[in-house]
């Protein structure tokens, strides 16, 4: 209770559930999401508008953010907006976003290898290092990143997705 979270991927599935219960719980959310679907179509802020509003209407508090944080000067304002809304700077990361690109290893487009890797891992790392100096005035605090499967054993054609997921995995 009265923690600060940041939901990367937040509109959709794992990052979904993980912002609703970080909401029940009595954690202040940004629901971070820029819209886009796994497979690069549609960004837009009406998915993470979505949900920080389902989180509002059950009682929680919550924002809605559409930063595509691999900027580190992108990632470093969204940590400043969050913490002028919610009054304390976060100390909680929950990373889900990602995309997806089907594809062998060899066919895969370096537009494809972006697409994938930037959005998981480097959001992940951007967030990660402009939140570490509150987690450390704080005391405490947690990064939580998202995988799969496909991080254990190669899914031949999701060499990208593969490759992103392992990679977050210390």
């Amino acid at each position: 209770r009265g923690a600060v979270a940041v939901v990367t991927g937040g509109g959709r599935g794992i990052g979904r559930a993980s912002a609703l219960e970080l909401a029940a719980s009595g954690t202040a959310v940004c629901v971070n999401d820029t819209g886009v679907a796994l497979d690069g179509t549609g960004p837009g802020p009406e998915v993470a508008g979505a949900v920080a509003d389902e989180i509002r209407t059950a009682g929680g508090r919550a924002m809605a953010a559409v930063t595509d944080a691999r900027d580190p000067r992108a990632a470093k304002a969204l940590l400043a907006e969050v913490e002028a809304w919610a009054g304390a700077p976060p100390t909680v990361l929950v990373h889900g976003a990602g995309t997806l690109r089907d594809g062998m290893a060899h066919r895969a487009s370096d537009e494809d290898w972006e697409e994938v890797l930037g959005p998981h891992l480097g959001v992940a790392i951007q967030l990660s290092r402009a939140m570490l100096p509150s987690i450390r005035a704080a005391g405490w605090g947690t990064t939580i990143s998202a995988t799969s499967l496909c991080a254990r054993s190669a899914w031949p054609r999701r060499s990208p997705s593969s490759r992103k997921r392992s990679a977050s995995i210390p």
